[in-house]
């Protein structure tokens, strides 16, 4: 099990991130990736208590992946795996440690998604490695799309506070703002609409 520690950062436009993406204190090892996420409508069990379970193909290789919130607001629990389908992956998820209610899931419907493409840079830091991840794409919801422009702060390793100095750098540079909703529950606000 993981826990995931972030921080979502909208931006205005494009442009923007190709600016981030050019900045030279910003350099480090960098990855582009093509996401095509499905997000899956568990039964009322799991969404109240804020469990997500997705498939995303990254780059054509299927990773499903199970989200849960932590014990305060400061991080997720992740559990995920490489699987050609959601029933295929539980098995593993739960060996990996996430809850044994997952096998009690019978049913998959597709509920939104999220394509988008992710230039995702490692950056070293004193005391720490953070993820700076830039998307670029579309949320769907039902017959409704929207864009989806931001910057994701994920820190690797290290203390969760290594990610502030970074946060402020780019909301002070880049005219970022906080993003307090994930890209799954914007696409499920457009299935809403």
């Amino acid at each position: 099990m993981a826990q995931e520690r972030e921080i979502k950062l909208a931006a205005p436009d494009s442009g923007v991130l190709g600016a981030i993406l050019r900045d030279p204190r910003l350099r480090g090892k960098t990855a582009m990736y093509n996401m095509d996420t499905t997000y899956f409508d568990l039964d009322a069990y799991y969404r109240e208590r804020h469990w997500v379970l997705r498939m995303r193909w990254e780059n054509g290789v299927p990773i499903v992946t199970m989200k849960m919130p932590g014990d305060d607001q400061t991080f997720r629990y992740e559990w995920e795996c490489q699987a050609q389908s959601p029933a295929e992956a539980i098995p593993q998820l739960i060996k990996q440690g996430a809850p044994e209610e997952l096998s009690n899931i019978k049913q998959f419907k597709t509920l939104c998604s999220a394509h988008f493409t992710r230039t995702a840079v490692s950056l070293l830091r004193q005391d720490a490695t953070i993820e700076l991840a830039c998307d670029r794409g579309v949320l769907i919801g039902g017959a409704k799309t929207a864009p989806v422009c931001e910057v994701e702060l994920e820190l690797k390793s290290g203390p969760a506070t290594a990610l502030l100095p970074l946060e402020y750098y780019l909301t002070l540079n880049y005219n970022l703002h906080i993003e307090p909703l994930s890209k799954f529950a914007r696409a499920l606000a457009l299935t809403k609409q």
